[in-house]
Parts: structure tokens; C-alpha cells; sequence
């Protein structure tokens, strides 16, 4: 039978705390850092599916259909209500983005709003509000 070490149980105990704070620590630094700013945030948020520039190549591959936000149709089809909902809820295919305050949806929103075929027309030189 085994007897009790409370001083062998106190340092498995912090080894595992450790090796739990070193896992949280590498998966946190292995994330890009966007900027606090509309680009930021879009990068951040909805590029990885959308693309940097909004052609949404791989979100197209993924639903089965083109959805190009720098497109004359999705920019005046899509009223910012429905943008709203589709980032906060979803829509087919695609998940919404959790966790997101109003003032980041509206950051985001602004900047979908200004991509083009030749790129976004926002400058978007200094951060705004989170």
C-alpha cells in the first residue's frame, strides 16, 4: 500500500499547472497580431476565408458558390443589417464570429464596405475604438 507524500502531490501538482501555462503560452504566441484597426480586424476575423483582399476564393470553395465582397452585386445586394446578422449568426455554410462588440462588427463592417476590385478603398492608417 502506498502512503500519502503531500510534498510529492504539491509538486505533480505544479508541474502540471506549468506544463498547462506553457501550452497556453505557445498557442497564444503562435497567433498573428493584427492591429486594433478595420484592416486589422478583417484580417483577423475574416480573411482566412474571405482573403485578404475579399475575393473569398476559398469561402467560395468551402459553399459551394462565389461570394465576392468587392463585387457591384454583393456591395449593393447586401444591406449593413444583413452583413451584421450574417457576421454575428451565420448564414448557409458559413459560422458567425463569436464574441465580437458592436463597435467591432461596425469596424469590420466599414471595411468590407470599402473594399473594391482594386483593393479596399478605406485608409486605414490609425486604430479606432474597440
Amino acid at each position: 500500500r502506498r502512503q500519502h507524500d503531500p510534498v510529492a502531490a504539491t509538486r505533480r501538482q505544479r508541474g502540471g499547472v506549468l506544463r498547462y501555462l506553457l501550452l497556453i503560452l505557445l498557442l497564444t504566441a503562435c497567433g498573428t497580431k493584427y492591429p486594433q484597426t478595420p484592416h486589422g480586424r478583417f484580417m483577423a476575423r475574416c480573411a482566412r476565408c474571405h482573403e485578404p483582399d475579399g475575393n473569398s476564393a476559398t469561402a467560395s470553395e468551402q459553399a459551394g458558390r462565389p461570394v465576392d465582397l468587392r463585387s457591384d452585386e454583393f456591395q449593393t445586394e447586401y444591406t449593413d443589417l444583413r452583413i451584421r446578422y450574417i457576421m454575428l449568426h451565420g448564414e448557409g455554410k458559413m459560422q458567425g464570429i463569436g464574441g465580437l462588440r458592436d463597435a467591432e462588427v461596425d469596424s469590420i463592417l466599414r471595411y468590407v464596405r470599402a473594399l473594391t476590385p482594386q483593393g479596399p478603398g478605406l485608409l486605414d492608417t490609425e486604430a479606432d475604438s474597440p
